[in-house]
Parts: C-alpha cells; structure tokens; sequence
C-alpha cells in the first residue's frame, strides 16, 4: 500500500493532490458531522432539562402557594378564636360592672346622699378620713386625672362615673398597697342606716373607690371648667 502511494505520487501527483484532497475533506466533512449532531445533542438535553426545572420550579411554586394558603387559613382561624374570645371576656366584664353599679346603688345610700351633686354623708366621710382618701388622691393626683380625662368626659355626671371607673381599673395597681394592707386589717364599721339604724358594715375595696371617686369627681372638675356642670 505504501509502494503504490510513493509510485502513485510519483508519476500522478495531480491524482494524487485530488484524492488526498478528497480523503481529507470526507475526515473534515465527518468530523464537522458529528461534531454538530454532538452539540444538537447537548442542546435538547438542556432543552429538556430546563423544561424539567421550569417543571419543578412551578411544582415547587405550586407546592409553596398551597402552604401559604393553608397558613393564612390557620391564622385567619385564630384570629376567629381571638374574637370569640374577646366577646366573651366582654359579656363577663359587663356582667361584673353590672354587678358593681348595682352594689354601688347600695352603698351609695349608706356613704353619700344626692343633695344635687352627690356628696359623702358622715359615714362616708369617716372612711374617707380612715383610709387617707385625701393622701392617697394627693399623691396620685395627676395619674387619675389623665386617666379620667383620656374618656373624655362632656359633662359633670361624666366626670362622677368615670372617676368611680378610673379607680375601679387601678384598683390592682400598686398605689392602692397602702389602702389594701388597711382594709385587710380594718374592723367593721357602725355607720347609720337612712332609717336612723345603726348598721356593722364590712369594708370593701369597691366601698373605698366609691368613697374616694366623689372627692376624685370634685378634683377633676376644679381644674376643668369646659366640663358641663349646669
């Protein structure tokens, strides 16, 4: 084969060049052949591979949307639960108030009379004077008063039950430790019935907020003139 290749070029090189020429461009055909199946190749694997990611990207989207709705749901079921609550703890506080007007109504009659306004009787004086009413609102005297003023009150009758209510809210605040310690040591008091009668009355912390709420009303409207009180 290489004797005739060497006598080939020898006596034919033109033949020779085209067949060498054409051996050479078939190798160069071939190769650029599959050398360009080889990249179609490669691109729809990644064709189909970035199909594939699309696929699990959206499966992934889908798979987080589902979770976020089921969240949302949780959540928006708890809030409901958070309002049942609520309304709940709304009708206990409203029966307790209730309870506290009517208890209020009594006591009342007992430590104040309605001489247009309502004022401390002697019995009500006497626990003002036992329990440091005066101290106790001197001390605290700004406190209750922001606090009164925060309800916005539009006239004196206003001022008179929210006074009672402000003092009824802050009856678990510390300012009151001092009139707590002497209520729990206090006896019995003799106050005089509305009849004459003389009575043993068990002193209470709603008895004291309402003794001291009078004297808080009288406060609030000294230093407040725009409140309606004719």
């Amino acid at each position: 084969m290489e004797a005739f290749i060497s006598w080939l070029s020898e006596h034919y090189p033109i033949v020779f060049l085209v067949i060498v020429a054409i051996i050479a461009t078939w190798f160069v055909a071939k190769g650029w052949f599959q050398l360009h199946n080889s990249v179609k190749s490669h691109g729809d694997k990644i064709a189909e591979h970035e199909t594939r990611f699309e696929k699990v990207d959206e499966v992934q989207i889908r798979k987080s949307l589902k979770n976020h709705d089921e969240r949302m749901a949780w959540h928006e079921s708890r809030l409901d639960k958070v309002d049942e609550a609520i309304s709940e703890i709304k009708e206990t506080l409203l029966i307790i108030k209730t309870h506290l007007i009517e208890k209020d109504s009594k006591v009342a009659k007992l430590l104040s009379g309605k001489t247009s306004p309502r004022r401390l009787n002697e019995s009500g004086m006497a626990i003002f004077r036992e329990f440091d009413g005066e101290r106790f609102l001197k001390n605290n005297r700004e406190y209750l008063t922001d606090k009164i003023e925060a309800k916005r009150p539009q006239t004196a009758l206003d001022v008179e039950k929210y006074a009672l209510e402000v003092l009824y809210e802050c009856v678990n605040n510390g300012i009151f430790n001092d009139v707590k310690v002497k209520v729990y040591n206090s006896k019995a008091f003799i106050i005089k019935h509305e009849t004459g009668e003389e009575i043993s009355f068990d002193i209470t912390m709603n008895d004291i907020c309402f003794v001291f709420s009078i004297e808080l009303r009288d406060i609030y409207l000294s230093v407040h003139p725009e409140v309606r009180v004719e």
